[in-house]
């Protein structure tokens, strides 16, 4: 979904349609984890070993950028 969602200029007709698509996705993805996937780990798992999983997640975003790149809107918009 990503893929085509690179291909596709801000004022393709496609485009409002992949991106609604795409959020679907994620939420339906983040509701699944936070709701199914996570208490059923913090059910089975004592604190120490949800934190040693937790390490890799939360690495990136502590050096995750807080904002776009500066050429990020140029190749949104292809201004």
């Amino acid at each position: 979904m990503l893929k085509d969602l690179e291909g596709l200029s801000v004022d393709d007709p496609r485009f409002n349609d992949t991106i609604a698509k795409l959020k679907f996705e994620v939420v339906s993805h983040v509701r699944e984890e936070e709701h199914e996937l996570f208490p059923r780990l913090a059910a089975t798992h004592p604190p120490e070993t949800l934190d040693e999983l937790g390490r890799p997640v939360c690495r990136p975003r502590q050096t995750a950028p807080t904002r776009p790149h500066h050429g990020a809107l140029f190749t949104l918009t292809g201004a």
